[in-house]
């Protein structure tokens, strides 16, 4: 079983360094989607599941990345970074 911060840490950092490719991104993006850590983040433009479909589809995944730190980065150590989600 990983947490999410794993996940963040072992997939979302190397892509950013060119050390995952771009089909291994995307995957866990999708994958991610799925795991939305507080059902209050799903809703809207600014909604965990949103900031990625617009990832997916525009391939802006820095901004994407950058959009969620600033809508989210803050609740999310507080009380998701060491959540559970199962294998990734």
């Amino acid at each position: 079983m990983q947490i999410l911060a794993d996940v963040m840490t072992c997939r979302m950092v190397p892509f950013s360094k060119g050390q995952l490719s771009e089909e291994e991104f995307r995957d866990t993006l999708a994958r991610l989607k799925e795991v939305v850590p507080n059902p209050a983040w799903e809703n809207g433009a600014n909604g965990w599941p949103a900031i990625i479909d617009q990832m997916l589809q525009t391939h802006t995944y820095g901004a994407g990345c950058k959009q969620c730190h600033r809508s989210y980065i803050e609740q999310y150590r507080k009380s998701y970074h060491n959540r559970p989600i199962g294998p990734f």
